[in-house]
């Protein structure tokens, strides 16, 4: 049994995962393009290419496991394979149901769904023994397991739009031409190393109120009150920082100048950490 987990899905950043048990076929909604429940819009602009894909999907496949996981152990020494291939979300899941892409629906609910499955993303697929540590209901009594783990990341945001494990692969094959990556984090000939040694990975996403804040300059400083980094929210609030291990405030304004609250971080070798911030 593959266990599929997605992010809300009205939310651009790594907000909340909910775990779906994934069942054959599925049926198109209505579309109805004049409703609007929140605010979310499709990403556009300059997509991420196919090698920073990969590298956020490794981060956050590290994330996602324990320090010690046989994947922290297979990056170490360089042996990492991982697959990554261009779609869009509706095909991707088509996929993941055992469906040709043709079959996906593409058509939501509401006119937030419809751009959401119409949004282009990469599928990034590894190979190992996942246990993913993400939260579950109830019900479910065992965590998700299983010997691949599919990421979908946002082609334009770089955030995860939901991930699936379980015992066989989906054929991502047929959703278009695959770049095949061997990785590892510093060891292993030819591998491409995706963290330095003392280093680890700040991402997150600027608020106001319900709101993603675009363009708002994230400033990170350390215990002495000096900045150490700055970046840009994208259009729809996120925002990522590779940053050395320690402890940092993160603060943000809008163009307009307007404060978006301090929050102290705690930047862990090898790992993401997820903060977000709220316009005042």
């Amino acid at each position: 049994m593959r266990t599929r987990m997605t992010v809300a899905t009205v939310c651009a950043a790594l907000c909340a995962v909910a775990v779906i048990v994934t069942a054959g076929g599925a049926s198109a909604g209505i579309s109805t393009p004049e409703e609007r429940f929140t605010n979310y819009r499709q990403p556009t602009g300059p997509e991420i290419t196919a090698t920073e894909a990969m590298e956020k999907g490794v981060q956050l496949a590290l994330g996602l496991q324990p320090a010690e996981s046989p994947l922290a152990a297979s990056l170490a020494s360089g042996t990492a394979t991982v697959e990554v291939v261009h779609s869009t979300l509706a095909e991707v899941r088509a996929v993941e149901e055992g469906q040709p892409p043709s079959a996906a629906v593409k058509v939501g609910s509401d006119a937030e769904q419809t751009e959401l499955l119409t949004s282009t993303v990469y599928a990034v697929e590894l190979t190992g023994q996942f246990t993913p540590n993400v939260s579950r209901p109830r019900k479910v009594r065992t965590p998700p397991s299983g010997t691949f783990l599919l990421l979908k990341i946002d082609a334009h945001t770089g955030n995860m739009l939901g991930l699936e494990v379980g015992p066989t692969p989906p054929d991502i094959a047929a959703l278009g031409p695959i770049s095949t990556f061997t990785i590892g984090t510093g060891a292993g000939s030819g591998s491409i190393s995706l963290f330095p040694s003392k280093r680890g990975v700040l991402f997150g996403t600027v608020f106001s109120g319900h709101k993603h804040v675009g363009h708002a300059l994230v400033t990170v400083s350390d215990r002495h009150h000096r900045t150490v980094a700055t970046t840009r929210t994208t259009s729809v609030g996120g925002f990522r920082l590779s940053l050395h291990i320690g402890t940092y405030i993160v603060s943000a304004r809008t163009q307009s100048g307007r404060a978006c609250g301090k929050r102290k971080v705690t930047i862990l070798r090898r790992r993401n950490t997820y903060s977000t911030l709220q316009c005042s």
